[in-house]
């Protein structure tokens, strides 16, 4: 009984430390890291997430910030001021 709660509260404290470490890294604020609009923000979505760059852009009197995957430099996100 005492191995099964160890090992749940590391299971869960490494699930735990995954998410916030993604979460950190990824160069994307956390509001719109929800891809699925589900409304809840997954560990696959943090993960998604840090594999996204970051490009200003400027247009009809608006800046913008553009999130791109580094994949293939497709739009994930855009957010303007």
């Amino acid at each position: 009984m005492k191995i099964t709660m160890i090992l749940l509260v590391t299971c869960i404290s490494m699930y735990a430390g995954m998410y916030l470490f993604f979460v950190l890294l990824s160069p994307m604020p956390y509001k719109f890291m929800d891809f699925n609009k589900n409304g809840w923000v997954e560990l696959n979505e943090t993960f998604t997430a840090i594999d996204i760059g970051t490009r200003n852009m400027i247009g009809h009197n608006r800046t913008c910030k553009e999130y791109f995957y580094l994949k293939d430099g497709t739009q994930a996100y855009v957010h303007c001021k």
